[in-house]
């Protein structure tokens, strides 16, 4: 039988929007649900939330606000935990709020264990995204974000023209001599700047927060991160290596080992070499740019530094593709399979026409020779300046105008975004308030939450090649 007081608060609910339904003795079964009878959303479900709160809960006050960021998961949600099923009403919404803006339970072992679970009932990062689409919009001025530092220095770039080097490819030199290379990239970034007119690499909310935070240490702190940030990118998509990144960030700052094998939910096909990138930033403080070019350029622009180009799988797929050079195809590649293949060869011996090598790209060159970064990094840079943009704007709205011939396709969205999802993605997970998350990750006390787009169990399919345009999001 409902408690009495339980009854009451319902009743009372009933009245300020909230209503429930009976279901046998099971008084927590609650349904949003306005005049029409269609649930509630946004601030029709906060008054009625906020109304119960005030009514038979002055102590909750304090929780009001963590209440309204908490609504799109139902006042249902906060009283579905078994602990508070058979409290009086008024005692279970306050006892709610506490568990909710209490930050001292959010620790890193909590987030580690909750990650071991798998996406359990949210069905992972993708589907909590497509559901609630504007999740963690409230946490920064999204807006006004523009690059994080300005006057950082260049990346140190090997010259591949000085003796005893070799000089620079003649591929890479014949196809930005190739105006069908220098008209698709231009017309790429056209498309890309209309499905995506913001700035890709504008993190200066983020900075913005550091600075809040961390104070005189604001600068080694975000550097270190977006460090391992770029360190743990190969092979990833974006949203699961901001995650990933995130993980050693925190390890770091807890004097932690990092283990060989990293923790459930954080681990890739390339974990080996992500390990292996991080050990680098944690040991030196920063990322060779001349073993690392794209590593070191990723950070930098993550930082603010928009001059550098991050010459990825993404890039050079669209240079080869264009180009229509064989020389870009792979030398040797494995499928999904595990089949092995040389496709370049394939190509000279007639067994692969080039009509049929443009549907594959994973045929394609992922990675620029040490002797082509430097190259295509000024080839590209003079195309993005002509056109009225830095190297790094460029660069991310040539990923999403050429996702779809490079099949790594890239939906519209900037690194700042998808950032403030995950965030959003984990308060959720953990019942926690997301401002109370997004400071404790900032700081390293915890890492953001496990696996992403595909759920735990199809950990290698992350970064397998596909023989079509992906959808989702870019991998690196």
């Amino acid at each position: 039988m409902r408690p009495a007081d339980a009854e009451a608060a319902f009743q009372a609910a009933k009245r300020d929007t909230l209503s429930y339904e009976p279901h046998g003795p099971d008084w927590k079964r609650i349904k949003l649900q306005g005049p029409d009878p269609r649930p509630y959303e946004g601030d029709q479900e906060y008054r009625g939330i906020t109304g119960l709160l005030r009514e038979y809960s002055p102590a909750a006050a304090n929780v009001v606000e963590g209440v309204k960021r908490f609504a799109g998961r139902g006042l249902s949600h906060l009283m579905n935990d078994p602990g508070l099923q058979y409290l009086p009403g008024p005692q279970a919404v306050e006892l709610a709020g506490q568990r909710f803006l209490n930050p001292a339970k959010l620790t890193g072992q909590r987030v580690l264990r909750e990650a071991a679970k798998g996406p359990g009932k949210f069905g992972g990062f993708a589907k909590f995204v497509e559901a609630n689409p504007t999740a963690g919009e409230d946490l920064f001025d999204l807006p006004s974000a523009v690059p994080a530092i300005s006057g950082r220095a260049p990346v140190p770039r090997l010259d591949p023209t000085i003796p005893p080097r070799q000089g620079i490819s003649a591929r890479m030199l014949d196809a930005f001599n190739n105006p069908k290379v220098t008209e698709g990239i231009q017309r790429f970034i056209g498309e890309g700047h209309q499905k995506m007119p913001q700035d890709w690499y504008a993190t200066s909310p983020l900075w913005k927060k550091y600075q809040e935070v961390w104070g005189d240490l604001a600068l080694p702190k975000f550097e270190r991160d977006m460090g391992y940030s770029s360190a743990t990118s190969s092979g990833m998509r974006v949203p699961d290596n901001i995650r990933t990144g995130s993980y050693y960030s925190y390890l770091d700052e807890q004097g932690l080992k990092f283990p060989k094998k990293p923790a459930p939910g954080y681990g890739a096909k390339l974990q080996k070499t992500h390990r292996e990138g991080a050990v680098e930033v944690r040991d030196t403080g920063a990322i060779d740019p001349f073993a690392n070019p794209k590593r070191a350029s990723y950070k930098e622009n993550l930082m603010g530094n928009e001059d550098a180009l991050t010459g990825d799988r993404h890039f050079m797929r669209m240079v080869g593709m264009l180009s229509e050079d064989p020389r870009f195809l792979k030398g040797s590649t494995t499928l999904e399979s595990g089949a092995k293949m040389n496709p370049r060869e394939m190509f000279y011996r007639g067994e692969l026409t080039m009509e049929d090598a443009l549907k594959r790209p994973d045929y394609w060159e992922d990675t620029p020779g040490e002797n082509e970064y430097m190259h295509a990094e000024n080839a590209f840079r003079k195309i993005a300046n002509t056109a009225g943009y830095t190297t790094g704007n460029a660069q991310g709205k040539a990923w999403v105008g050429a996702g779809e011939m490079t099949g790594l396709g890239s939906p519209p969205e900037p690194w700042m975004k998808l950032y403030a999802q995950r965030v959003a993605y984990t308060a959720a997970r953990l019942g926690a308030d997301p401002k109370v998350v997004l400071e404790k990750v900032i700081r390293g006390e915890i890492p953001l939450l496990e696996i992403g787009a595909i759920g735990a169990a199809g950990l290698g399919g992350m970064n397998a090649e596909s023989t079509r345009p992906r959808s989702g999001n870019q991998m690196r």
